[in-house]
């Protein structure tokens, strides 16, 4: 599902919608952080590992979205990793982020870090008593459907049993920042997000997802060209875009309710001229059966179904067998 969650992160990319995720479900709506407060940040980290013949890889990894999020003359970095499946070593690979990360700043300080008056321990380390790190939070997003069965901390990946109880409380749990869509209130946003979370919650449920749509079709005949393009995606309705040019309006804004019944109208077409194509097919094995001639055919199914003569002819010799 590398489609759902590419389609997630350019979303999120967005500075103010990654300002609203944020807000929506760290802060349970309250608004703690402006657009204006979400700044790039540069998410690509690079690990030396060696390969089987002990031979030295530089490897590159990308964050889904990451950002510094800043305020007055101090930041930190916020991250939101997408996933629609359960990963069962999350909590490792979230741990690993926010070391690499705290790394990444550290070699940073200690890069410009000059000698001067200070302790020998501040020469050691090549940092200051004064010097700090900036806060790292890493979120991981789950849109999959049904519970998330996997760790949510490292504890849980752990063996504790038997013999190993003893070392339980000496070692750090690292706790994972889980959102699912469970624990997501839509009414908590204020961009699009509202609505393709509340679509995305229900979405397995048309009877819901049409209710929810009714009674918000303020919202969805008004919408932002890239709510509706994701929405598309993470509902499986990526035939919704062929829609969306004849419903825009003059703002640019797309009207989703009157693309979905274009959709409807156009499945209830293709139903209808498969159901007269089975009727044809059928009266031409009829007039076979009945030893009717081919030529006689084709004006009997002219006939009957108004159409041209050629029309006619190209279904009796695709259906004369």
């Amino acid at each position: 599902m590398g489609e759902k969650n590419d389609a997630m992160c350019s979303y999120l990319a967005v500075p103010e919608i990654f300002a609203d995720f944020i807000n929506g479900t760290l802060f349970d709506g309250r608004s703690q952080i402006g657009e204006e407060d979400v700044l790039s940040y540069d998410g690509v980290y690079h690990e030396k590992v060696k390969d089987g013949k002990g031979e030295k890889l530089k490897l590159e990894r990308t964050r889904d979205v990451i950002k510094r999020i800043a305020k007055g003359n101090r930041y930190a970095v916020v991250g939101v990793e997408n996933q629609y499946k359960v990963h069962y070593a999350m909590p490792f690979r979230f741990m690993a982020y926010e070391v690499a990360e705290y790394i990444k700043q550290l070699k940073e300080i200690r890069k410009n870090f000059q000698r001067k008056e200070g302790t020998s321990e501040e020469f050691l380390s090549k940092l200051s008593s004064d010097d700090k790190l900036n806060p790292v939070v890493v979120i991981m997003f789950y849109h999959g459907t049904g519970e998330y069965k996997g760790s949510k901390d490292l504890h849980s990946m752990l063996d504790f049993a038997g013999e190993n109880a003893i070392y339980k409380e000496f070692v750090t749990n690292y706790q994972m920042n889980l959102i699912t869509l469970d624990d997501i209130k839509e009414e908590n946003f204020k961009t699009g997000l509202k609505q393709l979370i509340g679509v995305m919650k229900r979405s397995k449920d048309k009877a819901a997802l049409q209710k929810y749509m009714e009674e918000n079709s303020e919202e969805f005949s008004h919408m932002d060209e890239e709510t509706f393009d994701t929405i598309s995606v993470m509902i499986n309705q990526k035939n919704l875009v062929k829609y969306k040019n004849s419903n825009k309006d003059e703002e640019g804004d797309v009207n989703m309710c009157r693309a979905i019944e274009d959709i409807r109208k156009e499945g209830r077409n293709e139903g209808r001229n498969e159901g007269i194509e089975e009727g044809m097919y059928a009266f031409v094995a009829l007039c076979k059966d009945f030893s009717i001639s081919k030529e006689d055919t084709i004006s009997k199914l002219r006939e009957k179904f108004s159409i041209s003569k050629k029309k006619a002819k190209e279904y009796t010799d695709r259906y004369w067998q």
